[in-house]
């Protein structure tokens, strides 16, 4: 490890900054993708202790089909490029369950312009993709969906889909057919 990793690895006040941060997952990885730090938010975020990560790959928070088409790979090789990559996608924790993330990757580079390696941030999007798939289905069927929120107790959702009356025809049994 040598170049521009190295203060970093060592910084005390950057550890001590990263591990304050709680929503967000920010760690270092080395030019291969090899996480080399890890923080408080990563360990709530995606369910393993620094003992559990550091030192392995962060391919495993991709999903198989996402490591059989490569993408993490892809993702370091286009922040390598672009010096950044910002994704959207289906991330996986520790216990095998899925969230979804908004992930940046940015590459860090030597002196000479080489890939020293990379900090990325991720933060789970799973409830805000959640609201935005009700919302969805809540107009489909015509209905609404309010918002009530008082700072230091929450917020409440209401939803509200109209009623459909069911027409005569609708409610009479009809005839099944017989299996064969």
């Amino acid at each position: 490890m040598q170049g521009q990793l190295q203060p970093l690895l060592a910084s005390a006040e950057l550890r001590a900054v990263a591990d304050t941060i709680k929503d967000y997952a920010i760690f270092l990885l080395d030019s291969e993708g090899v996480v080399l730090t890890w923080n408080t938010g990563a360990q709530r975020i995606k369910g393993y202790t620094a003992d559990d990560i550091v030192g392995h790959s962060f391919t495993r928070f991709y999903t198989d089909e996402d490591r059989a088409a490569r993408r993490p790979q892809q993702h370091l090789m286009v922040a390598a490029r672009e010096g950044r990559i910002e994704v959207e996608g289906w991330r996986v924790r520790k216990d095998g369950s899925r969230f979804w993330a908004d992930v940046v990757i940015s590459s860090i580079h030597g002196k000479g312009g080489e890939v020293q390696g990379f900090v990325k941030v991720t933060r789970d999007l799973t409830e805000r993709r959640g609201l935005f798939i009700t919302r969805h289905i809540v107009e489909a069927h015509g209905g609404t969906i309010a918002v009530a929120s008082t700072v230091g107790e929450g917020s409440t959702f209401s939803i509200e889909l109209p009623r459909h009356r069911l027409t005569p025809a609708a409610t009479r049994d009809k005839p099944r057919r017989a299996r064969a």
